[in-house]
């Protein structure tokens, strides 16, 4: 075989193979839940969103509170629960939420428990 076919052989084989989409339990593609908040802690309420995919692995989340994206620091999640450890300009949330129909409901811990207020929220259509 001469030595050009060769070396193209060996690119074709050594090349990526094209992504898969995958089907079935996992789906083509993410479908997240969203949902607008209200958080509540003393004195202070706040309107927000919760994009969250429960069937990816690991749970994917997107919180944005007060105007502001939380930076979630980890997930734990079944398609009933939600348990979040965010942070936000330097502070600590933990977010215990529960998922009944198209309702969200839970607490929210600020900086370990210095604070304790409410979650509550509606899925959006």
């Amino acid at each position: 075989m001469p030595r050009l076919t060769q070396a193209l052989m060996l690119l074709v084989s050594l090349a990526p193979a094209p992504p898969t989409v995958h089907h079935g339990s996992q789906g083509p593609a993410a479908h997240p839940r969203v949902y607008d908040l209200q958080v509540d802690l003393p004195g202070k309420a706040f309107a927000g969103t919760l994009a969250v995919d429960v069937d990816a692995a690991p749970p994917t989340v997107n919180l944005q509170v007060g105007g502001q994206e939380a930076k979630v620091l980890s997930v734990k999640g079944t398609a009933d629960s939600l348990d979040l450890l965010t942070s936000q300009d330097g502070d600590l949330f933990a977010y215990r939420l529960r998922f009944e129909g198209e309702k969200v409901l839970g607490t929210v811990l600020y900086n370990g428990g210095d604070l304790k207020g409410t979650v509550t929220g509606r899925r959006q259509r």
